[in-house]
């Protein structure tokens, strides 16, 4: 019996040595935390940790047991969708395990051969997994590029039963926004559904903080939209928003809904208890943006200061290893994004602000970014 790697393992292992972007787990040494999705500083807020001890407390169990249609389902979970689906204005909402497991299941599930999918073409990679798996025809449209968009709709529109146009409302390895009121307006010219990935603006964008589809009130124009807890709101797990019969066609079509363990008690807590803290108190979320506009100000020579994320690019990837390296011997957690995660040639330093780095902490890093060569920032 053969246990070692094939040669085929063996010759991708050594390809992406030779190219310097071999992946790998960094130790979690640093002291200052600019790499993590903990936007608002949830995962480690002792007040919100506090609340779930003492509600988990009265749990009968540890694990769910079983998927949802098993054994998993309980009155939490029930009643933790239905509040999801309140507060962003939608009909009903389910729970996946993770944002992974929704976005690669759901455009398999609802898209089938004789139906197209547009995608930006710097959509994450669960999105890019979902096309591949669809029996849908797939498209990719320039990232963020309105024109590019309309002229794939002109091409595919009459060829296909439906066509579903996906993108993110924020990018997370550029930081940038998506124009979601024109995306909505092609797809209504056009008769297309529009799904929208708010992974990473619930909880940190919008007005009310909740994202940019509840912020323009585009909810009755979205076939889908997608929202994570693992990120600002310190938990784990994902919620697909939409109408009372995508949910239903969830239910029974989407695989890693159906044969995923349910979560546990504790995550659902952690998420219900995440939204009231959120719900009520502003604080951190006032911080988080006072916080990337300080960034944003200190490093005046990179694109965008409308959300969290910042990319720093580097002049090679041997440039970009060596400068991280530099950060997280210096305290700072700043971890290279290399290809395939991202384009060849587009590597990047991805820096992530939350509500919890101070003042100086900014300043620092900034100066420091400074100090590479070829991120000098002009006065």
């Amino acid at each position: 019996m053969l246990t070692e790697p094939t040669q085929h393992m063996f010759e991708k292992l050594a390809e992406r040595r030779k190219r310097g972007n071999l992946r790998r787990l960094w130790p979690m040494a640093w002291k200052h935390d600019f790499c993590s999705n903990d936007y608002l500083g949830y995962a480690r807020a002792e007040d919100l940790l506090n609340a779930v001890r003492v509600r988990s407390a009265a749990s009968s169990r540890i694990g769910a047991t079983g998927a949802r249609l098993i054994s998993g389902n309980c009155e939490l979970y029930e009643a933790l969708e239905a509040r999801i689906a309140e507060i962003w204005g939608f009909p009903k909402a389910l729970i996946f395990a993770t944002g992974f497991a929704l976005n690669s299941s759901l455009l398999p599930a609802v898209a089938g051969k004789s139906d197209a999918i547009i995608m930006d073409e710097l959509a994450h990679a669960s999105l890019k997994q979902g096309l591949r798996l669809s029996a849908a025809r797939g498209f990719f449209f320039r990232h963020n590029d309105l024109e590019h968009l309309r002229s794939r709709l002109l091409g595919v529109r009459k060829r296909f039963s439906d066509v579903f146009v996906v993108v993110e409302s924020l990018y997370s390895m550029d930081g940038d926004i998506a124009p979601l009121a024109e995306i909505c307006s092609l797809c209504a010219e056009f008769d297309c559904r529009l799904i929208v990935d708010e992974a990473h603006s619930a909880g940190t964008l919008g007005r009310r903080g909740l994202g940019l589809v509840l912020d323009a009130g585009l909810q009755a124009q979205v076939f889908a939209m997608t929202i994570t807890f693992g990120k600002a709101f310190g938990s784990s797990g994902a919620a697909l928003l939409a109408g009372k019969e995508t949910i239903s066609f969830a239910q029974n079509f989407c695989q890693a809904w159906i044969y995923s363990t349910a979560l546990p008690s504790f995550c659902l807590l952690a998420i219900d208890e995440a939204l009231s803290l959120f719900l009520r108190d502003k604080a951190r979320l006032e911080r988080l943006q006072g916080n990337w506009r300080k960034f944003a100000k200190a490093m005046p020579g990179l694109a965008g200061s409308d959300s969290p994320i910042f990319a720093v690019p580097c002049a090679s990837v041997a440039d970009l290893q060596r400068q991280s390296l530099e950060l997280r011997r210096a305290g700072y957690g700043v971890v290279p994004i290399l290809s395939p995660t991202v384009r060849r040639g587009s590597e990047r330093l991805r820096i992530c602000i939350h509500a919890f780095n101070t003042e100086l902490e900014i300043a620092n890093l900034a100066e420091m970014l400074g100090t590479f060569p070829g991120n000098r920032q002009s006065p």
